[in-house]
């Protein structure tokens, strides 16, 4: 079958971290798109060493951590209700929940922040809209009928040294029904209250740093809002050079948000 090639990286599962003894606080985070769990795993191990008591859950998104032919007849609503649900079923074990992501992840964070009582939002790498120039690809390619694109030479070969299950080609149809996400989210973005806090690397040339710029442009009514770039951060960021000062900001910010009032 066509556009079968894949990495030589075990299969990817969700991430479940329930400790015993609660602080009756969670984190959901959220992969990225055509990616798995495993680009989050590094900062969820992170977490739960530097904080014992915190419940963490890193689902699958539809379609994901099997075949690209999967993602195919997927939409961001799926993965939006997805998402939703994994909110709530974490919700039964602790009260307070902050979401994070990275790329598409931190889309989805936004969305279920808006759909859900989330204690704060944290993103990492997210776009806020395609470059035209990607977007008429993307049109162009679903008008062909075309159904993925390979990703940059040399994906697999950085994937296997990391550890990242991800497939190796784009789908057209999920890049087209994202693209829809980002325009449905700039309608909303204003309605985010909870404080946010934004990571982008500057040297991410997939989702390029002036994303972060946008997205706080239209994030006006964040009850607080920071931007954090970091110089060598690549768009996976947090296997990047920079994931050590990445995790240490993350987990002050996170510390912030468990011992406010």
């Amino acid at each position: 079958m066509e556009h079968e090639k894949q990495v030589n990286v075990p299969k990817p599962q969700p991430i479940q971290v329930f400790p015993e003894k609660t602080n009756n606080w969670g984190v959901l985070l959220f992969h990225g798109l055509s990616a798995s769990t495993t680009e989050v795993q590094p900062i969820s191990a992170y977490l739960s060493q530097h904080f014992p008591e915190l419940s963490l859950y890193a689902p699958l998104h539809p379609g994901h951590g099997t075949s690209i032919h999967d993602l195919h007849s997927v939409t961001w609503e799926n993965i939006g209700a997805h998402a939703v649900q994994a909110f709530d079923a974490l919700h039964e074990r602790v009260e307070n929940i902050i979401v994070m992501g990275l790329s598409m992840g931190g889309s989805v964070a936004y969305y279920t922040a808006l759909e859900r009582d989330a204690k704060a939002v944290l993103t990492m790498s997210t776009p806020f809209q395609f470059p035209l120039k990607q977007r008429l690809k993307i049109n162009l390619g679903a008008l062909l009928g075309m159904k993925a694109v390979e990703k940059a030479p040399g994906s697999k070969e950085f994937f296997e040294e990391h550890g990242l299950y991800s497939y190796l080609y784009h789908s057209i149809p999920m890049l087209k029904s994202y693209s829809n996400m980002l325009k449905y989210l700039q309608s909303r973005y204003q309605e985010l209250t909870a404080p946010i806090s934004i990571h982008h690397g500057l040297a991410d040339e997939l989702v390029t740093p002036n994303n972060a710029l946008l997205l706080a442009q239209h994030l006006t009514n964040a009850k607080q809002l920071t931007i954090t770039f970091y110089k060598e951060g690549t768009h996976i960021i947090t296997v990047s050079q920079v994931k050590q000062l990445l995790f240490k900001n993350i987990h002050s910010f996170l510390a912030y948000q468990i011992s406010s009032p």
